[in-house]
């Protein structure tokens, strides 16, 4: 009796188990470009999130009485400016950072001047403007500090709040150097081949290796791998094979990825309007204005 009533839970649990999402209609999907590793700056931030890099410390709790307490914390890491352009609008920046560039996705260039509407239960605007040789970010908050960029020749200088950096060319790659309130440091990405950049930085040494036109290894965390036009993003997978993973589609307009929660993001781009939808609902739009 007992045997009968655990198989009969286990079919019950395997039947409840949520099967993968939908693909878009093959007929809305775009042939993908090969995956790439090439060293690269992304500065202003149109970027979606796939993957947020994590750093846990700890911090402190307010109690009752005026007393507090330590407890863990675990915050979002901010977005570097550096990082891998892996083709197809993703970049990976090199605090860990998957995200799709709009920039990128769009072949958005400048001049340009982007209003970016954020909905929710209190609804926000993020200006996006680029004229001349300066680009500033305006509106984001603390997810997404203002920040200001001037561009001459291949040399970038950007200032957000009180940090400082610069990115500038060496003869094999980019160095990316930042200084602030208690904070100096530099990293360096290495081109070392068309299929080969390495990394030397905060978070210590990392290799990203195309191994061919579908596959590539973004040190240990990510595994990209084309299956026909879809690309399998397995995180922590690049070295077991067995990690959590996204699935991503070009599409006509744009592009679809799906998360291991099993939610899709969708993003298109009809009419001067850049939609990302969660789930089929609205969850920012990029205007793309005019410019003077």
């Amino acid at each position: 009796m007992k045997t009968a009533f655990i198989c009969a839970v286990f079919l019950v649990l395997v039947g409840c188990a949520s099967a993968p999402p939908t693909l878009p209609d093959p007929n809305q999907q775009a042939d993908p470009d090969p995956v790439q590793v090439k060293a690269d700056k992304e500065v202003y931030g149109l970027r979606v999130d796939i993957y947020r890099n994590e750093r846990h410390g700890t911090g402190t709790v307010d109690l009752s009485g005026g007393m507090t307490q330590s407890a863990p914390v675990i915050d979002a890491w901010d977005y570097a400016l550096t990082g891998i352009d892996a083709g197809n609008g993703l970049f990976l920046d090199t605090n860990g950072n998957l995200a799709v560039d709009l920039a990128r996705l769009y072949a958005i260039q400048p001049p340009f001047h982007i209003e970016e509407t954020v909905a929710g239960l209190f609804p926000y605007k993020v200006s996006y403007i680029f004229q001349g040789s300066k680009f500033q970010r305006s509106g984001g908050g603390s997810d997404l500090p203002d920040q200001e960029a001037t561009f001459s020749g291949d040399e970038t200088n950007v200032s957000k709040n009180d940090i400082k950096s610069s990115i500038s060319p060496s003869s094999d790659g980019l160095v990316y150097d930042i200084s602030g309130f208690h904070l100096t440091t530099k990293v360096v990405l290495k081109q070392v081949s068309p299929d080969r950049v390495e990394l030397a930085g905060m978070l210590g040494n990392g290799v990203y290796v195309a191994r061919s036109e579908d596959e590539a290894y973004l040190t240990d965390k990510f595994h990209l791998l084309f299956d026909g036009k879809v690309l399998s993003i397995v995180l922590g997978g690049a070295m077991l094979g067995n990690g959590a993973t996204y699935r991503f589609v070009r599409t006509l307009d744009g592009c679809w990825f799906s998360d291991p929660q099993g939610n899709t993001h969708a993003i298109s781009l009809q009419d001067g309007t850049i939609t990302v939808r969660k789930n089929g609902s609205v969850e920012r739009t990029y205007k793309l204005l005019p410019t003077d």
